[in-house]
């Protein structure tokens, strides 16, 4: 329980007894094909091992089986291995294993619990305010858990003796309230100075009792810079959250790009026009240094359909257009992954070009927080980095850098068009 195997070259994995596929029912094919013949998972890949044998596939699995296969990438010829599948990076946490034992019986209480609550908040005017603003709807609904004091701060869960102290973990605050880990503590204070000096957004001071609806209503700030701050609130939440289960922190920047990025493709959805309050700049393409080639990659993913397309350009310095591709993606499991096949996509466009280096871009925020900690992962994209990582050794120097959404406009107009083409 707990526990994938996750594929290189298949030879040391078993087909039918090892968990190995992670959407299907216990991480293990459903049945067996009348005649089937695999045995380990090689069996079920072309010679090369770097891609899967559609043939061999239907000729062993049932359909349902073989399109969870097929979404599973291969690249790298390495050792099968095997990694914790309750974290996205693989790597086994203990916190993480407590969570997954205790999961069922906390999922059926808080459903109870949070039932009649959700129904009654539907007509609360927080709430109604709340859903108006451009930001993800997972930011509404951690927004909706600090204005009824949900989160599990410690705070909150030692007074529901369910932690032995209720001091902050991070800078030893005598009480770790959400207003605290939100925006005293030294890490939310950090967050926030380095907003200011990237955007010019400033926290507004806030009442620990109003903050909320003070935030909400608008007579704080601007309506960006309001989504803004709610986004980083939910960066700095995930951040503590890292902390609190053994996880490497998102640094700041890359959690302040995330806020400002998702916050200005929404707005931009509604309205072009600049706002009077603001001074966040629209983010635009810059290029990369004199002799170096810029690789921006982008990634369409449908969750429903769970299938994809990538795109890539590969531009000069002086701007002018190099190379570009697109490629649809039948199946893939995640938007990660789709992310990473891009990136791979994109290094590939440019591995037999004349650069004297080569700066990939992508605006998946994921990505370039695995690519950094690619030596200790053991997550479903490994084969991927690996891939990666034997291409860019080829140049003098490799970056991977994160890129606002607004600055990654080709990109995702190619992935774009692939995924409406069958290309």
């Amino acid at each position: 329980m707990g526990l994938i195997r996750r594929i290189g070259d298949g030879t040391s994995t078993r087909v039918w007894e090892d968990r190995w596929i992670p959407m299907a029912i216990g991480n293990k094919p459903i049945c067996r094909r009348d005649g089937g013949t695999a045995i380990h998972v090689c069996d079920l890949m072309t010679p090369d091992g770097r891609d899967w044998d559609v043939e061999a596939l239907e000729h062993n699995l049932i359909p349902m089986d073989a399109e969870a296969v097929r979404r599973i990438p291969l690249g790298h010829t390495r050792d099968d291995f095997w990694a914790w599948s309750e974290e996205k990076h693989g790597l086994y946490i203990v916190r993480s294993a407590y969570r997954m034992l205790a999961r069922n019986e906390a999922q059926q209480r808080h459903f109870d619990e949070n039932r009649a609550a959700h129904s009654a908040s539907m007509d609360d005017p927080m709430w109604k305010m709340l859903w108006k603003c451009k930001v993800p709807p997972k930011v509404r609904v951690f927004w909706w858990r600090v204005a009824h004091e949900f989160l599990p701060s410690r705070a909150n869960l030692h007074r529901r003796h369910m932690e032995p102290l209720g001091t902050c973990e991070t800078c030893g605050a005598q009480a770790e309230t959400s207003f605290h880990a939100l925006t005293e503590c030294t890490y939310a204070r950090a967050f926030w100075q380095r907003l200011k000096e990237l955007t010019g957004v400033k926290l507004p001071l806030l009442n620990q009792r109003t903050r909320v609806i003070d935030l909400l209503d608008g007579s704080l700030c601007s309506e960006l810079e309001r989504n803004i701050i709610l986004c980083g609130m939910w960066s700095i939440w995930q951040s503590r959250n890292d902390r609190h289960h053994g996880k490497k922190e998102i640094q700041l920047k890359l959690a302040i790009d995330w806020a400002t990025d998702v916050c200005l493709q929404l707005m931009s959805a509604v309205s072009q026009k600049p706002n009077e309050h603001g001074r966040v700049v629209c983010p635009s393409w810059s290029p990369p240094p004199p002799g170096q080639l810029k690789v921006n990659t982008d990634a369409a993913f449908s969750k429903d359909e769970l299938s994809g397309a990538t795109g890539a350009v590969v531009r000069r310095d002086d701007g002018s257009f190099v190379k570009a591709a697109a490629r649809r993606l039948p199946s893939v499991a995640s938007a990660l992954i789709a992310e990473a096949e891009a990136c791979r996509d994109g290094i590939r466009l440019v591995s037999l070009l004349p650069a004297a280096g080569i700066i990939l871009e992508t605006d998946s925020l994921e990505f370039v927080s695995a690519w950094m900690h690619r030596q200790q992962q053991r997550s479903e994209i490994v084969s991927i980095l690996e891939d990666i990582q034997v291409v860019a050794a080829d140049f003098s120097y490799f970056e991977v850098r994160h890129v606002h959404r607004m600055a990654n406009k080709l990109a995702h107009v190619c992935a774009s068009h692939a995924s409406s083409c069958n290309i």
